[in-house]
């Protein structure tokens, strides 16, 4: 069972990041949302191409330093998996927290893994819960089969299928596969 929730929970979705390398400040800003790409394509540079992997980094840095949910999401990432940068549980949940609190779904996301691990953190499954459900709430495909598996296994929340269903049926609307999958393993119950 815990082997069911770590494989679909750590299925972690794409974060978007900005990568630009102009020096302008506000070319800088407005180039920012339109030059996103997915965390596997960042994560990618650092193999194809070490100078744009490090522009990128140093930008996420600088915009995270500055407030932005989604940079700091992104770093958060990369001090979770210990990419690009020296791996800190207690850094990645910092990141996340300032993320979360701003309403990132992802980051409400990923520090409800956090929690439901035990991470950089005291394990809680209520708490994963929680932080899953401030997700899913957002649209969060990611946090709704998450939410669903909790439900389903009666991990932090009571068990209920038909709340399990709720949410992997939003999930599932959205093409997450996982979620299409667990909604035909409990369809009988």
């Amino acid at each position: 069972m815990k082997k069911i929730i770590y494989t679909f929970i750590f299925i972690l979705p794409l974060l978007l990041i900005s990568c630009s390398s102009s020096n302008n400040n506000e070319q800088e800003e407005s180039n920012s949302r339109s030059n996103w790409m997915s965390f596997n394509e960042f994560k990618d540079m650092e193999f194809t191409d070490k100078k744009k992997y490090t522009e990128a980094l140093k930008y996420t840095k600088k915009t995270a330093g500055q407030g932005d949910a989604d940079s700091q999401t992104l770093l958060g990432f990369m001090y979770y998996h210990g990419q690009g940068v020296i791996q800190s549980y207690p850094e990645a949940f910092r990141l996340f927290k300032l993320a979360a609190d701003q309403g990132n779904s992802n980051a409400q996301y990923s520090l409800g893994n956090m929690y439901l691990e035990g991470l950089g953190v005291t394990q809680s499954y209520s708490e994963a819960a929680r932080l899953y459900k401030l997700s899913a709430d957002h649209g969060n495909e990611w946090g709704q089969v998450s939410l669903g598996l909790m439900y389903e296994f009666g991990k932090g929340v009571t068990q209920s299928y038909s709340e399990a269903r709720k949410w992997y049926t939003l999930s599932a609307n959205q093409d997450r596969e996982e979620a299409k999958e667990r909604l035909e393993i409990i369809k009988n119950k």
